[in-house]
């Protein structure tokens, strides 16, 4: 996006610090408060470690290529682009990475690579522990994604 270079979000010092063999996540999320509270909710938890937060496609594409991270949570609602998109301009930054999608409820399935969920899909009304069980899944080479459905819904 026009003037949108390096957008990123001011974190506590707390969240940055990096902690032995923790599973490392880039938050990608178009709503700067939203970024910013799964930063501190994840941050929070023990084993995952939030390297940056981005509120665009290209920027994440950026912290990407500088992070490797071991997962990238994604806004799978981001305006003008579709979840396949994104996954692939972030995918070619950092190939490793898992993709952990995040939707309002317009996305009813994850993207499908050779007829395999590229993503774990959470929905926005799902309690943050599915979002949680979703990242520490994504790490698992083996596994394949699905969507996960909360108990509560």
């Amino acid at each position: 996006m026009p003037g949108d270079t390096l957008t990123t979000l001011n974190l506590t010092s707390a969240t940055l610090t990096s902690k032995p063999s923790a599973i490392r996540a880039l938050v990608v999320h178009r709503n700067p408060e939203v970024a910013r509270g799964l930063a501190i909710i994840l941050g929070a938890e023990r084993g995952i470690e939030v390297t940056r937060t981005a509120l665009t496609i290209p920027v994440g594409a950026s912290f990407a290529r500088l992070e490797q991270p071991d997962v990238i949570i994604l806004d799978g609602d981001m305006p003008a682009m579709s979840a396949t998109w994104s996954m692939s301009y972030l995918r070619a930054a950092a190939p490793a990475a898992r993709f952990v999608l995040l939707s309002s409820g317009t996305l009813e399935r994850a993207p499908a690579e050779n007829g395999v969920p590229s993503a774990e899909l959470v929905l926005a009304t799902y309690p943050v522990e599915v979002l949680v069980q979703a990242v520490r899944r994504s790490t698992f080479r083996g596994s394949p994604s699905r969507i996960l459905r909360s108990r509560a819904a």
